[in-house]
């Protein structure tokens, strides 16, 4: 979850984005630029090295930049978190910024926790469904946790549906309880 602060950086970096027509562009030059961060743990380390002063980084951050033909809204964005030392939470940015162009959109996020993988015509399914009870476009992320035994557990912003087995266990045994 994007803190609070990282939400406001991305609804900016949005803003301007949208603006520009460049958000497909910047969110694709955000994925790059993560990319080249989690190639290389030495740079994250320089970039995060408090002793290093800014100007070397800001030099290294454009070179690099430059050899991945980031837009200028994407560098001036990295440049920005760079100053201000929150480099180091690059990807909660990232997701941040996606969170605000997928609501500009009128997509909402879920999360679909199964006891083991599904295959993509039951994902496809699934999407088709929620986005009708949603009545919005659903984008959904996949989970397994063993523990469910059977069954789905469905998280679409505050709700959620929970028909796993385990869930249905546990109401079996409080029901057996209070009797």
């Amino acid at each position: 979850m994007a803190s609070s602060r990282a939400r406001r950086y991305a609804r900016v970096l949005a803003e301007v984005a949208l603006q520009e027509g460049r958000e497909t562009r910047v969110q694709e030059d955000l994925g790059s630029f993560g990319a080249a961060l989690q190639a290389s743990p030495e740079l994250v380390e320089t970039l995060m090295n408090p002793a290093i002063p800014f100007a070397p980084k800001r030099r290294i951050t454009e070179e690099l930049a430059g050899r991945l033909s980031l837009v200028e809204i994407t560098v001036n964005f990295i440049l920005v978190l760079l100053e201000n030392g929150r480099i180091g939470e690059y990807g909660e940015y990232v997701e941040a910024f996606t969170e605000a162009m997928d609501q500009r959109a009128g997509v909402v996020r879920g999360v679909v926790t199964s006891a083991r993988g599904l295959d993509s015509e039951v994902r496809s399914r699934l999407t088709e469904v929620l986005s009708e009870i949603s009545r919005a476009r659903v984008r959904l992320s996949y989970e397994q946790d063993e523990s469910l035994i059977g069954g789905l557990r469905i998280q679409i912003g505050s709700v959620i549906y929970d028909g796993s087995i385990r869930t249905q266990l546990e109401e079996v045994r409080r029901r057996i309880g209070r009797e």
